[in-house]
Order: structure tokens, then sequence, then C-alpha cells
């Protein structure tokens, strides 16, 4: 854990949680708080929970919202157990869950990386929309790794889907899987190639944008997987389209300086699983290694007993020699 004085040094928040790999949406609290008070939405919507951090804290926070509604197959045990009175929890996936056609005016998604489930889950909500209410949505990893290629939790739930592989890694270098890096394991597949038409989060976003018949506004930022920002000037008063635009503005600014941040941060995190790649390989080569010298051992252990047999074996004829050599004397 880090030194509290180093918390106060780093200006760390109290809902900060110490780890490698920051994935919650929990992390943009400093500009999605001030977001959340300017949109004031009286419904919110949380697409891929993970650990319920981001849901818990909105829960905290904003007492006013009247609803938030909780989106994910497999929802956390610690949410179950303390979800707020407002939060609403859908054991489903979102497609399943936007069916339902509820009326919200904040999204918060961070579910299946891919082409397919992105793009339809923005025709649902374009859909759902009620046209008397405010629509802004959020979506995370819109950045490196998933922008141009996609993921898949559950390969066989999507229908349009790429070749893909589990048990691969990706690496900053190039696009072709690589033996360490950012590594899938089996916890999700990956499309065996990056770029081109419907492959990713941020080509679904940019499609959806340019065939809409509305006039969405988008950008993100790179930082932490990448956080983008879709939303329709519809119902929000003017004033509020003025600060969300002057805070959108400021973060697209310092973009340059995100990237920067999450390049270094990236090239940690991939040298970090390198290592820990190597250390394991290097790990189960001393393992091998150990268990040939004790193969060995236990053959020279073998090797080293039937010579005793052999020599005393020939102590005994030595001294039946010397025996029947005294008794042939003796006649």
């Amino acid at each position: 854990m880090i030194d509290k004085e180093i918390h106060k040094i780093l200006f760390l928040p109290e809902y900060y949680t110490d780890e490698y790999n920051l994935t919650p949406m929990k992390n943009y609290w400093p500009f999605l708080k001030e977001l959340v008070e300017i949109i004031k939405p009286y419904s919110v919507c949380e697409i891929g929970s993970e650990r319920g951090l981001t849901s818990q804290l909105l829960g905290k926070v904003f007492k006013n919202i009247e609803k938030l509604h909780i989106v994910d197959p497999f929802i956390s045990k610690e949410l179950k157990k303390e979800k707020p009175m407002n939060m609403i929890l859908y054991e489903e996936t979102s497609l399943e869950f936007l069916q339902r056609g509820l009326d919200i005016e904040l999204y918060l998604i961070d579910g299946d990386h891919n082409y397919y489930t992105v793009y339809n889950e923005l025709l649902n909500i374009e859909k759902n929309r009620n046209k008397k209410q405010k629509t802004f949505i959020l979506l995370h990893d819109v950045s490196w790794m998933w922008a141009r290629r996609d993921m898949y939790y559950d390969s066989k739930a999507i229908p349009e889907k790429f070749k893909n592989q589990s048990n691969i890694a990706l690496s900053l270098e190039n696009n072709a899987f690589t033996k360490y890096g950012f590594p899938s394991g089996n916890n999700y597949a990956v499309a065996e190639h990056s770029g081109g038409s419907k492959n990713g989060v941020l080509t679904a976003i940019e499609d959806f944008v340019e065939k809409s018949k509305l006039e969405w506004k988008f950008n993100y930022i790179p930082s932490l997987w990448g956080l983008g920002f879709l939303w329709l000037e519809d119902n929000f008063e003017q004033n509020d389209i003025e600060k969300i635009d002057k805070l959108l503005t400021k973060l697209d600014s310092l973009k340059e300086f995100f990237g920067i941040l999450e390049a270094n941060r990236l090239r940690l995190l991939q040298g970090l699983n390198e290592w820990q790649g190597l250390a394991e390989e290097r790990l189960q080569d001393l393992q091998r290694l150990t268990k040939e010298r004790d193969e060995l051992y236990e053959i020279a252990e073998n090797r080293l007993k039937d010579r005793n047999d052999l020599y005393n074996k020939a102590e005994e004829r030595l001294q039946d020699l010397q025996r029947l050599t005294k008794e042939r004397d003796e006649l």
C-alpha cells in the first residue's frame, strides 16, 4: 500500500484503488463528477459493473439519482450485498437490457469491447431515447487496445465476429500476437487482425455517429484505456451546453499529455507482464532442471548401490578364494 504521506503529495483521493491495472471508470471521477453535476440525470445506467466500484461511488455521492441501473451478466457479490436503495441490478447482457426500452439520461458503457456489441448498444440507446430527455453516453476502452480491434468475452454470443483466439498476448510494438505483453488468458478472445471495417470500439462509435440522422457530438481522451464522450445537445439548457463544451474542450486540449502518460503506463505494464512471463518461464525451466537433477541423482544412487553390491560380491568371492587357497595349501 502507498504511504499516507505519498498519498498527500500525489493528491490521491479516498476512492483511489492501489493496483497495477486501473480499469474501473471511477478513476475518471474528478471530471466525471463535474459532468454528472451539470447533467443532473434522474436515471443512470452502468453497463459492465466489474466490481461495482463506480456504481457504489455514484450511488453514494449523487443521492438525487432516482434510478441507478446496473447491467452485467456477472454482478459481484459485494455489489449485491452493498447496493444503495436507488440501485437496480440486471444480471443480463447489455443488448438484453436495452430491449426493455427504459428512459435513461446518462449511460456509462464498459461492457463487451467489440464492434457488434457497441454499435448495437448505441443503436438501441438512440431508439429508446425519450425526445424530451437529455442523452449523454460515456464509453470506456475507446483507446488502445480495443479502439481498432475486437475482443469477445463470449464469442459464441456474437453473430458477427472475426476469427479470434484466446490465450494470446498483445504488445505495443506491432499488431501481431506475441508471447508476452498484455495476456488475454482464457478470460476473453481477441480478433486475429487489427483495423479494417467493423473492427473495434472506436470504429463502432465513429460509424454510428456518421450514419445517425441525429447530431451526435463525440470526442475522447486516451488515458486509462480511453474514455469517450458521446452526447446530444437536445434538451440541455444553453448554459449547461456551454459548461459541458468548456470541460470537454479543456480535456481535449490535454489529450497529447494524456497520451504520453498512457503510453508510459502501458510501457511499464507491458514490461511488468513480460518480466512476469520470463520469470514464469525461468521457474518452469528451473522446475524441469530440478526434476532432471533428481532423476539423475536417483540413477546415480542406483548405480552406487549396484556398485556396492558388486563390491560386496567381489569381497565374498575374494574370501572364498582365500579360503580355497588355504585349503589347497593344507592339502
